[in-house]
């Protein structure tokens, strides 16, 4: 069946930073993640501060973070068409940073729900018939959100120092996933 491939951010590198010698195994562990998720037809992935350690110029692929302006890092919001003929769904993936990134993008960034409430009114408007958050922040933030900004699914990343060291999946009524990250908002 149809497939929409998405990353809510923090997969690249490792929480904590790395030594020395560490350096180029994690350099070589995130080309081959972008890679891989490149050839799987990745359709869109989020930003977070573990994304940044090999240096802005080294993320790939572009990243979705409403709440800072587009550049050779951040892109904008898309709609993808997930499926074929009558059962295609128009799939509106947009995403959000945690502000603090600014100092380490060279960029300010906005209030990240205002910012995801814009883009989802916009894609609405675009004709997208679902919604997908990638929120690589805090799970209270990603839920307030979520519910502010309209969204139908939010998939959440690492967020580093704000005790999310791992995704969870948290569905109406709660319950573990698969190692994938997202909640009904």
């Amino acid at each position: 069946g149809a497939v929409l491939i998405v990353d809510a951010g923090g997969l690249l590198y490792p929480d904590g930073g790395a030594s020395a010698r560490e350096r180029p195994a994690n350099d070589a562990r995130a080309a081959f993640l972008a890679d891989t998720f490149e050839k799987l037809g990745l359709s869109a992935s989020g930003i977070a501060e573990t994304d940044l350690a090999g240096g802005v110029a080294a993320v790939r692929p572009k990243r979705l973070a409403s709440n800072f302006a587009p550049s050779a890092t951040i892109r904008a919001p898309s709609i993808e068409t997930v499926g074929a003929g009558a059962g295609a769904v128009k799939v509106g993936v947009l995403g959000v940073a945690d502000p603090a990134l600014g100092d380490l993008l060279g960029a300010r960034g906005e209030d990240p729900a205002r910012a995801a409430r814009r883009d989802a009114d916009r894609l609405r408007a675009q004709g997208a018939e679902l919604l997908v958050l990638l929120a690589p922040v805090d799970k209270a933030l990603a839920r307030r959100i979520a519910r502010d900004a309209g969204v139908d699914f939010v998939v959440l990343g690492r967020q580093v120092g704000k005790g999310m060291a791992l995704a969870e999946r948290v569905a109406r009524g709660g319950g573990r996933g698969n190692g994938a990250a997202a909640f009904l908002p």
